[in-house]
């Protein structure tokens, strides 16, 4: 349903408060109270059916139906017991949005709660109403005022949207930011299992302008594919933060909780999903409120590098050494003519370094001046500025010199003054300002490093990956897995052929179900061999779940036959005696290869019941090195992806040790794990895969044992590239052969090369300004896309060298609703002429139909003669907006269903 009706939450006409009361501290008395205090501007009625005359001021009624009009949202404070009588009078009313702030309906042992949930939501879907609860603490907005909830406090003005689904952790926080005096656009609470959820609720602030950054406290996800759309869609505008709690001990799991085989909590797929969407993680409700102060501030940061000035040196190390436990040096080095400079208005025993530190009696003057210095240096990025008081430092002075200066300089400061009494006006007159400011060192660069994981994070996902023809077959793997019904386990034949088939090496290895067979198999293959017993269990991926110390059956180096024939017979008995229950199925021998690199490597394909198909790595060997060391990622992966996902495991260290040599086993490594996600994307029916292997030349990465079940088929949580949409076609004048094709994340230096070769002219057509360059964070945005909400199609051919080159590309993007997309186009200059941009346009329509798009839209400069004359012979209708001075483009591409899709519809139709 998306944004559908949610206007009526946040921008009602009118409100009835139903169940509301005079007795001081009901939740009927609080909620309609805080809404009469809230400067809501539309209409307000209240619903007690024992109270006839006026509650606080607001006409009252005795029934819904007495009501004198018709209502934009229905607040409900009544039992739970009420609740479907109540819905049944709104539908009556025809109510399109209602609030359930009656608690317990969510408990999950409460049977009788639980169907009367059920039974409101089931009525509520079946006549269009969004419903909002139950168990919710309510909405507040400062946008468009308006305080529908039972918070112990009111909201100040902001731009911080903050979504949460607990009661308790939005209260702590709402009192928190009050005595602090942040502000909030939006302040919302939400229940797990009611109608709208997190991603409706991203959906529509995403579209409001006042909104700068989301804040989301997460505890649990229904819908994951949902909630990638919406928040994936939003963290491309804007600063979206999500802090999710209970991992450690997967409070959210549970036993059936279809967690992933082979991991350990939900803590690390939650983590990896955000990391995948761009998004601030934050792992406790008090890491935000350390972070609040800084999240504003976030764009201004163009790196990591930080400077410190201090007044205490003690202060200062105790900042730069929580800096250096994060792993990753973030101070900056000052340059040779900063330090220079510094060394004319310092003492001579100053430290001549990053941090720099002044005397603890330190004047305003003496402060500016160094922070003005500092500021100066291009190695430094931000600047946090650290004061202590003393007898001899006069604080509010040197607070007033530095918010002048910040107002200055285009680098980001933080304020970090280590006290309370004495220094509350100083901090009173950065929040005033909207400079960060913190209390201690600890809190300063715990909120700093936060702010650059997501710098590094949002770093790696805009860097443009590396373009690899791997090999693969769909069809092959397609075949191999025909024999197989959903949790079958894949025979060693298959594994082998599996393997191979997406470029694996593995050890030559031969199968027998009998001692003579093993010896034939064995003469062929040659000695020394690894003899091995197989069993269901040994070809069941992560079976050492269960008991990590069994018996294995196992005899390495066999070097004869005779050898061969004694090792055999000794495995199979002393299995018998160990597990009788469990047949043995056959043997397998595998060829003995030279010494090794050393390091083994655990990689394979695991599914969550919620999440679908991850990919997993880490170190092999032990089964302790195996679960501590995995890490996980969501398939697919391109070099650049599946190098992150090497990088955050332990086994990365060591490989980096080994210095040119690790990090081209690194790149093989992440080549191996791109060939393994496309056999995800492939074959939706594999269940489970894992793979054990080790180097067995510097460059030679060899897998030595495999397992895998299959499953019934689940997508990835998030979108391949769709292949079926590729389509060659002919040019209408020169007859050369092109293709037509969504754009690629690797398409970034192809891209750029395009945008330069159009005119100013063509440019100013298509962005309705002079775009004179592209940064490489724009291009990543243009070209890294999620084939969902946004399609992009290029035109491509292949220049001198074989590349492909870009001359033409449409682009569209879908509302969250799907009733319209806006789309631009544009070809190359020397290509005009060719029928390009017609074709371009066909295949974007065809596509938007597909879908089921309603409605096709754009705004053209009236000047743009070429563009205009287009979209007529496509079908558009064209309108003049003389107030923003455009041609606004429609096009209907499927007819509307529902009332509201007609609603909106005709909206567009109208311009």
């Amino acid at each position: 349903m998306a944004t559908k009706y949610l206007k009526y939450f946040f921008e009602p006409k009118s409100i009835a408060v139903i169940g509301a009361s005079v007795k001081e501290g009901k939740m009927g008395q609080i909620v309609l109270k805080n809404l009469v205090e809230s400067d809501y501007q539309g209409a307000v009625y209240a619903v007690n059916k024992h109270r006839q005359d006026d509650i606080l001021g607001v006409p009252t009624y005795k029934r819904i139906k007495s009501l004198p009009e018709k209502l934009d949202l229905a607040v409900v404070c009544t039992p739970p017991e009420t609740l479907l009588l109540i819905m049944q009078q709104l539908v009556w009313k025809g109510v399109r949005a209602v609030m359930l702030l009656t608690g317990g309906l969510s408990r999950k042992h409460s049977w009788v709660d639980n169907n009367i949930n059920l039974a409101v939501l089931r009525l509520a879907k079946a006549h269009n109403i969004r419903v909002i609860g139950p168990n919710t603490l309510g909405l507040m907005s400062s946008v468009n005022p308006i305080n529908i909830s039972y918070g112990h406090l009111p909201i100040l003005p902001g731009s911080v949207a903050y979504v949460g689904q607990s009661g308790t952790v939005a209260s702590s926080i709402l009192d928190w930011a009050y005595a602090r005096g942040f502000g909030f656009s939006h302040f919302i609470n939400l229940d797990d299992r009611g109608d709208v959820d997190l991603a409706d609720i991203v959906d529509y602030l995403s579209l409001n302008r006042s909104v700068k950054v989301i804040v989301l406290h997460v505890e649990d996800i229904k819908r994951p594919d949902k909630f990638v759309a919406a928040v994936g869609a939003a963290a491309k505008a804007k600063l979206v933060v999500a802090v999710r709690s209970g991992d450690s001990n997967g409070l959210y799991d549970g036993k059936d909780s279809g967690l992933a085989e082979g991991i350990q909590d939900s803590g690390r797929i939650y983590r990896q999903m955000f990391r995948r969407l761009g998004v601030m993680h934050l792992k406790t409700p008090i890491d935000l409120m350390e972070s609040l102060p800084i999240l504003e501030q976030q764009k201004r940061f163009k790196g990591h590098r930080l400077a410190i000035l201090s007044n205490s040196i003690g202060m200062a190390m105790v900042a730069s050494d929580r800096l250096y436990d994060q792993g990753r040096d973030l101070l900056a080095n000052l340059s040779q003519e900063t330090v220079a400079k510094l060394s004319k208005v310092l003492p001579k025993y100053w430290s001549h370094r990053n941090p720099v530190d002044l005397d603890v009696g330190a004047s305003a003057e003496i402060y500016l001046k160094v922070a003005q210095i500092i500021s100066a240096d291009p190695n430094v990025d931000i600047l946090m500025v650290l004061h202590v008081p003393s007898a001899h430092a006069h604080s509010m002075t040197i607070a007033e010199q530095l918010v002048e200066h910040c107002s200055t300089v285009k680098v980001p400061m933080l304020m970090c003054w280590v006290g309370e009494s004495s220094l509350q006006k100083a901090r009173d007159l950065f929040d005033e300002h909207s400079i960060p400011s913190f209390n201690s060192p600890e809190i300063a660069t715990q909120a700093y490093r936060h702010a650059m994981n997501y710098h590094f994070t949002k770093s790696i996902l805009r860097e443009t990956p590396v373009r690899l023809n791997l090999p693969g077959s769909k069809e092959g793997s397609k075949k191999l897995f025909k024999r197989y019904t959903p949790g079958c386990v894949l025979n060693p034949d298959t594994m082998v052929e599996l393997v191979k088939l997406y470029g694996f090496e593995m050890v030559d290895t031969v199968f027998a179900d009998d001692i003579p067979g093993l010896q034939r198999n064995v003469e062929k293959l040659g000695f020394p061999v690894n003899l091995t017993l197989i069993n269901t269990r040994r070809l069941t991926p992560f079976s050492y779940r269960d008991d990590p110390l069994k018996w294995r059956g196992c005899q390495r180096n066999v070097s004869d036959q005779a050898e061969l024939k004694d090792a055999a017979e000794t495995l199979l008995k002393r299995y018998q005696q160990h597990d009788p229950e469990n047949p043995v199925l056959m043997y397998s021998a595998q060829k003995v290869l030279a010494p090794s690199f050393g390091l083994q490597f655990n990689f394979g394909v695991t599914r969550d019941e919620k999440f679908g198909p991850l990919i997993f790595f880490g170190a092999g060997g032990s089964t302790v090195n195996i679960r501590s060391d995995r890490q996980v990622a969501f398939p697919p992966l391109n070099m650049t992806l599946a190098g992150d996902l090497i990088r955050r495991s332990y086994v990365s260290h060591l490989l980096q040790e080994n210095g040119g040599v690790g990090e081209l086993q690194k790149k093989i490594l992440a080549k191996a794990l791109v060939s393994l996600s496309q056999m995800v994307m492939d074959q939706p029916t594999l269940g489970l895969l894992e793979i054990s292997a080790q180097f067995h030349r510097k460059d030679k990465l060899v897998i030595y044992d495999a397992s895998g079940i299959a499953a019934s088929k689940k997508p990835s949580l998030f979108q391949g590239y769709p292949e079926q949409l590729i389509e060659p076609v002919v040019l209408k004048r020169s007859k050369t052969g092109v293709i037509i094709r969504p754009i690629r994340a690797e398409d970034a230096h192809a891209m750029i090369d395009f945008q330069n070769s159009i005119s100013p002219e063509a440019n100013r057509f298509r962005f309705f300004h002079r775009q004179a360059r592209f940064s490489a964070t724009e291009i990543a945005r243009l070209t890294q896309i999620d084939y969902d909400r946004e399609m992009a199609f290029v035109a491509v051919s292949q220049n001198q060298f074989g590349e492909d080159r870009i001359i033409g590309e449409v682009r569209t993007w879908t509302d969250p609703d799907n009733v319209s997309a806006e789309f631009a186009v544009m070809v190359r200059d020397d290509q005009k002429g060719e029928g390009l941009g017609v074709t371009l346009m066909n295949k974007m329509i065809g596509y938007c139909k597909q879908r089921k798009t309603l409605a096709m839209i754009g705004t053209v400069l009236p000047e743009n003669s070429a563009m205009l004359r287009l979209a007529e012979k496509l079908g558009f209708e064209s309108c003049y907006n003389s107030e923003e001075q455009v041609c606004e483009l429609f096009l209907k591409l499927n007819r509307p269903s529902e009332d509201w899709q007609k609603v909106r519809f005709q909206a567009l139709a109208n311009g």
